[in-house]
């Protein structure tokens, strides 16, 4: 996508709820994410469908954050701050999962999941054999 054509869908989707960033459909900017990480963890988020991070550091609320909102339909994670993803993790519309450079991560999540509308699964530089070992 164009620069300019990805800013301008940044500053609508801002510009709907400036100070209500768990309105927004997307979220990317750390800041917000530190806020709605902030906000009830517990709380079901219907609104976001698509969630990126490319900061590090996450609050470590993130994992049952992200398993609250129902829609997401993209979510990018950079240091991924969970062994897993939690185990009410059930996002049905989810297309896009990504995770990158995860060090703490062991495995995606526990049993079967249903995601029929997954199409990619990134998980750029993490190696992980049976044994438990990183490579």
């Amino acid at each position: 996508m164009h620069d300019l054509i990805q800013e301008m869908g940044h500053y609508i989707v801002r510009g709907e709820n400036p100070h209500d960033p768990e309105d927004h459909s997307r979220v990317w900017q750390r800041e917000d994410v530190v806020s709605i990480c902030a906000m009830d963890a517990t709380t079901v988020n219907d609104r976001i469908e698509a969630l990126s991070l490319i900061s590090n550091n996450h609050p470590h609320s993130l994992p049952q954050v992200v398993a609250s909102m129902k829609k997401l339909r993209w979510f990018s994670c950079l240091d991924y701050p969970a062994t897993s993803l939690p185990r009410n993790f059930q996002p049905r519309k989810l297309c896009y999962l990504q995770l990158t450079l995860t060090l703490k991560l062991r495995h995606l999540w526990e049993g079967y999941k249903h995601l029929p509308n997954l199409k990619v699964l990134d998980l750029e530089s993490i190696t992980i054999h049976a044994s438990g070992k990183r490579h």
